[in-house]
């Protein structure tokens, strides 16, 4: 792994990382319907993290969809930068890339492969390949993941991951409880 590239965002010449991140590919004989489903719930995932953060400003796909549609099938596959043209990428603007690639292992499960390029640098930051994920486990390995990037980008541990524990009440006169909710105050219990 390389040295982390320390984002300082209390420095006043800070600027967001301009980053792609195209839908997810299918892998071959994968593009069933709830792969599908499963995919775009991932991809829609790391985008809203990865802004979140405020580290990030995501491009819009429209400037860059041409470059997806004839890149090699097997860029997602291939170890490293592979064969993703990465001078392409940064005339565009692109700074850091995202590829990833879902295939369904059997009838409940699916396997991730995904990385995150530098463009400048010309070198993969973050890459992993996840393995036997559920449906209901998508969403926890791509937070996992947007954890990783933020650690390399910042040299810091994402929240991604994190709880909230607070104090409220269901209705005006119920009786005061207390939540467990996601990083983002959703899905409290």
């Amino acid at each position: 792994f390389c040295a982390a590239i320390v984002v300082n965002i209390d420095s006043p010449q800070f600027r967001e990382v301009v980053s792609a991140v195209p839908e997810f590919s299918l892998a071959e004989g994968g593009a069933d319907t709830e792969s599908r489903e499963v995919a775009t719930a991932a991809h829609a995932e790391l985008k809203r993290l990865l802004e979140f953060s405020g580290i990030f400003k995501l491009m819009g796909e429209a400037a860059f969809r041409e470059l997806v549609t004839k890149a090699p099938t097997k860029w997602f596959r291939e170890e490293g930068v592979g064969s993703v043209d990465l001078l392409e990428w940064k005339n565009v603007g692109v700074e850091s890339l995202t590829v990833a690639e879902l295939s369904r292992e059997n009838s409940a499960s699916w396997s991730l492969i995904i990385r995150t390029i530098d463009v400048a640098r010309r070198e993969v930051l973050v890459g992993k390949k996840y393995s036997e994920i559920s449906r209901k486990q998508i969403i926890s390995v791509i937070r996992r993941y947007a954890d990783d990037i933020l650690r390399a980008y910042t040299g810091k541990s994402g929240i991604f991951n994190s709880k909230l524990v607070f104090v409220g009440r269901t209705s005006p006169k119920a009786a005061k409880q207390i939540f467990i909710a996601d990083f983002d105050g959703s899905n409290p219990i």
